[in-house]
């Protein structure tokens, strides 16, 4: 995350009296454990967390109250678990594993706010209909 974004986003929410926050997914790269070819000199898994956790407590500081869309690489975590044969339960829920109090919406959710839908829009999500979600 570039220096001073998140005051930059500050500013912008406040210059539009922004009263709910949406993320609308791909919170974090997750490049280590893409499903894309493996560049060497890039950070491994642990230290790009580690390195993702400082920037997303950042973001949860600035904007406690938010809705999160779990976006493809959000889930990379759950879709390497199903390559492995891994069973769910083993993993950890998304506001555990980032330490935010943001409302988290499952992939694919389209969510509904004052008659705008918000999604994240991979391209499964673009072809797959689901239902709208209030909030």
């Amino acid at each position: 995350m570039r220096a001073g974004y998140v005051d930059f986003l500050k500013r912008v929410a406040d210059d539009y009296a922004v009263t709910r926050v949406v993320h609308i997914g791909d919170l974090v790269d997750w490049a280590s454990i893409s499903y894309h070819e493996k560049i060497p000199s890039l950070r491994n898994a642990a230290l790009e967390y580690a390195k993702a956790r400082k920037q997303v407590t950042a973001l949860a500081r600035a904007f406690p109250k938010a809705d999160w869309l779990i976006g493809n690489h959000d889930a990379l975590t759950e879709r390497q678990a199903v390559t492995a044969g891994l069973p769910p339960e083993l993993l950890r829920d998304y506001a555990d594993m980032w330490n935010v109090g943001w409302v988290i919406h499952p992939r694919f959710t389209k969510l509904r706010i004052d008659g705008v839908i918000y999604f994240h829009g991979d391209r499964r999500g673009r072809l797959i209909r689901h239902g709208v979600t209030s909030g």
